[in-house]
């Protein structure tokens, strides 16, 4: 059985971060300086050695007073147990980034409740469903309320034992329903370790990646490859180091990806990525290049989760500028004409889109087109055919959101006939990830 996985660009409170994690925070310091505590800090955390970890950020922080280590800070104390410390450097993020991410609430509650603290655990859990009421942590906020449980409980304790690799899946599937993307990953490991399955590895390392834990998805998936695991793991690996804006890692793993398969799902987001910041085909860019359309790109996003169309069209073109091969721009930018019902412009964006290719989950461009049509009073004919790419393509292969996206193009295919009144039918949500990283991840069994 495959599944597909989408990976999150913005789910990044569970992460541990880089120092120039967030541009718009402007220090004073000698980050050149902090730079080497910080990689010592980075490969202490992905060994498992959390205190010093948290001791070698501090280090970095001391020389760079960035509010990123802040919060690196508090994921080291956090996974070495240490809760007091963790909600101390996490209340310090808040104080001194002038745009925190919210999801730092998700974390502050579960340092509370572990600490015994309901009450200030529920205020934080509220403050995050307040920012992001349908953001990737509210279903574990509102359980957490509920149950007064912590949310993060897989870092603190090991699952109860499994006895084989489909109880692992079950298990792990009921996380993923419910959004615990870091509970299913927790399983995958223990199963991979009880069972002796390394293959399970590679399944811990997406869902670790799907929660935004990029050192713990990396620590797993370089296991799996050592053990001779999947050529889909490279491109994972890819993906995750480049969230840690370490190019040079980021793309030794696409080209192994590459030689491995070359005609891959992958293959076209790896060599984007290898154009994009190496210079390969005249289109590279430097790292603060990348680093430039990256925060454009999140704001944009943060844009369009609030309906503002308009202004997340201004970052994405921003992103454009820096990276004007990036097909995920061009999806998104017809997503946001189409949240203006821009129809016209939405759909020369979608069509540009496929002239790269419908491989894998971008078919799903075609259901967009396909709404375009109607939507303008077009040809039904051109928006039946596009349905029909869509939904052949979905009965032979594994996407993304299937069953939802199955829905819309279910309802666009009833408007297609000739007793149409259907009122208009929104997309399922759905935003592409710059550069493509986080392109939907195989996960297999």
């Amino acid at each position: 059985m495959n599944r597909l996985v989408a990976c999150c660009l913005v789910t990044t409170a569970l992460a541990i971060w880089t120092a120039s994690a967030f541009a718009s925070d402007e220090v004073e310091g000698d980050a050149e300086a902090a730079r080497p505590f910080n990689e010592q800090a980075l490969a202490a955390f992905r060994e498992g050695r959390f205190a010093d970890a948290a001791g070698l950020f501090q280090r970095a922080y001391n020389l760079y007073p960035h509010p990123q280590f802040r919060f690196n800070m508090g994921q080291a104390y956090r996974r070495a147990g240490m809760h007091q410390r963790a909600l101390d450097e996490y209340t310090n993020y808040l104080l001194e980034a002038s745009q925190p991410n919210p999801q730092v609430f998700v974390l502050i509650g579960d340092c509370h409740l572990r600490l015994g603290h309901r009450e200030e655990a529920n205020q934080a859990f509220q403050s995050y469903l307040e920012d992001a009421p349908d953001g990737p942590h509210a279903a574990e906020a509102r359980r957490a309320i509920e149950s007064g449980q912590p949310p993060s409980q897989g870092d603190a304790r090991p699952p109860e034992a499994v006895s084989n690799a489909e109880a692992v899946y079950d298990r792990a599937d009921a996380r993923y329903e419910a959004g615990d993307f870091r509970g299913a990953a927790t399983i995958f490991e223990q199963g991979a370790r009880e069972l002796q399955m390394s293959e399970l590895l590679y399944d811990a390392g997406v869902a670790y990646a799907d929660a935004g834990m990029w050192q713990d998805a990396i620590r797993v998936l370089r296991s799996h490859i050592e053990a001779g695991g999947y050529e889909d793991a490279w491109a994972v690996l890819g993906q995750c180091y480049a969230e840690q804006f370490e190019f040079t890692n980021a793309v030794q793993a696409y080209e192994r990806y590459l030689q491995a398969d070359p005609d891959g799902d992958y293959a076209q987001e790896a060599r984007d990525f290898i154009r994009a910041t190496t210079g390969e085909g005249g289109g590279g860019v430097s790292r603060e290049q990348y680093q430039r359309a990256r925060a454009a790109f999140r704001r944009a996003h943060t844009h369009f989760e609030h309906n503002r169309f308009g202004q997340a069209l201004r970052e994405l073109r921003t992103a454009a500028q820096i990276l004007p091969h990036d097909r995920s721009i061009t999806f998104n930018m017809g997503r946001c004409y189409a949240g203006m019902r821009n129809w016209s412009e939405a759909q020369s964006q979608f069509e540009a889109y496929l002239e790269g290719g419908d491989e894998g989950d971008a078919v799903v461009a075609h259901l967009h087109v396909a709404e375009c049509f109607l939507e303008q009073g077009g040809s039904r004919r051109e928006a039946l055919r596009h349905i029909r790419i869509y939904t052949q393509r979905a009965e032979s292969e594994d996407l993304t959101n299937e069953e939802a996206r199955m829905r819309w193009a279910r309802e666009l295919e009833r408007r297609c006939g000739p007793s149409d009144g259907s009122q208009h039918v929104p997309a399922p949500g759905q935003w592409r990830a710059v550069v493509s990283l986080n392109a939907g991840l195989r996960m297999r069994s």
